[in-house]
């Protein structure tokens, strides 16, 4: 069950992924020579020591297109050797299945640095449902205008992500590197690129991800400019970013599970059909976070999943929203033990099981309580 209204899916190419693949080479200064060593060998010439990357990086390049050509449609892979050493590219394809084009690059980044003795990773991973992207006017509270309301979401969990932006957001993933400044520039850019095309609105990053009042957030804006609604699971993001004209206001999650809570309690009020102003959708998702507990559990065990179902039963007084995020390695007969004993635990409650994509044995589970 999921929290999600998911729209019917297009037959090809439902999500756009954008990604950068960075590749970085050793250092190449040489050890101090000890007296009595053998000499070093002679380095290759410089004119074949590059004709020899170039080559490789070209080989590697084309990889990288027929990687995303098996998975999807509109394929671009631009880029290659940069000045400085190593090479860099910016990766593009429309594609059903974003995780798996994910999980098959990291795979050929790892089997590249592997053989050339270099570090190569994905980093700036951005995914984006072409079919669906939130944009709202809400009214202003004090203009009594309406405005554009934006959503960009930060989450490490790739399969998730399909989810989340099933739901209308354009979404940050963590690559090998957690997300960026960078990253959420690239979101940003991505879509400056919709507004244009008359597919929302522009969204920007806040200066800060603490968790402030609403209401102080709203203050600190210029009431007349577009709004838009950052819901992050890092803290590590506190570079300032300026694109003119927009407002950013915040909500920190602190983890994918607190992400997932905050999204569904900002739709919901989203798609209700009422007027919306920013305070009612930043209150709505910092009031749901305040009502969750939150844990991550690896490995996961009969053991240390039990605290999860004496929790929820030794609260007989209020309904839980469960919400288990599960890893590609743990076990299923676990997870549907687990959802058993939270039934029989409280017969009222609400259980949503998502698959995070993430590799490992681990849960990341929240509990909503929601008063009788």
């Amino acid at each position: 069950m999921t929290e999600f209204e998911l729209p019917s899916r297009k037959p090809d190419g439902e999500f756009e992924l954008m990604c950068l693949i960075r590749i970085v080479e050793p250092s190449h200064a040489k050890p101090e020579k000890l007296e009595g060593t053998q000499p070093e060998p002679q380095a290759p010439d410089a004119g074949e020591s590059t004709a020899s990357g170039e080559a490789q990086y070209a080989q590697f390049a084309h990889t990288l297109r027929s990687v995303l050509g098996s998975v999807g449609e509109s394929v671009v892979v631009v880029g290659g050797d940069q000045p400085d050493g190593g090479a860099l590219w910016n990766l593009h394809v429309h594609t059903d299945t974003p995780e798996k084009a994910l999980e098959e690059l990291s795979r050929q980044c790892s089997a590249y640095g592997r053989q050339h003795g270099v570090t190569a990773g994905l980093s700036n991973i951005v995914v984006r449902n072409l079919s669906v992207q939130l944009a709202t006017n809400a009214r202003d509270p004090h203009t009594d205008s309406e405005k554009s309301v934006s959503l960009v979401v930060c989450c490490s969990s790739p399969r998730l992500a399909l989810d989340i932006s099933r739901a209308g957001a354009v979404v940050c993933i963590d690559g090998d590197t957690p997300v960026s400044v960078s990253g959420v520039e690239r979101a940003l850019t991505e879509v400056h690129a919709a507004a244009g095309a008359g597919h929302g609105r522009p969204i920007e990053l806040a200066s800060s991800l603490e968790r402030t009042k609403p209401q102080e957030q709203v203050k600190s804006h210029p009431q007349s400019e577009p709004q838009a609604l950052v819901i992050s699971h890092s803290a590590a993001l506190t570079q300032e970013l300026h694109v003119s004209g927009l407002a950013p206001y915040v909500v920190q999650a602190f983890d994918d599970a607190q992400v997932v809570a905050a999204t569904s309690a900002v739709v919901e009020l989203w798609e209700s059909g009422t007027n919306r102003s920013v305070t009612q959708l930043l209150q709505a998702a910092q009031e749901c976070l305040d009502r969750l507990h939150t844990q991550r559990i690896e490995p996961a065990t009969r053991e240390t999943v039990a605290p999860i179902v004496n929790l929820i039963r030794n609260n007989p007084e209020s309904i839980p929203i469960v919400t288990v995020l599960v890893d590609t390695q743990c076990s299923v007969p676990l997870v549907t033990d687990l959802c058993d004993g939270i039934e029989r635990a409280q017969s009222d409650a609400e259980i949503i099981v998502l698959e995070s994509g993430r590799t490992g044995n681990g849960l990341t589970i929240s509990v909503e309580w929601v008063q009788y």
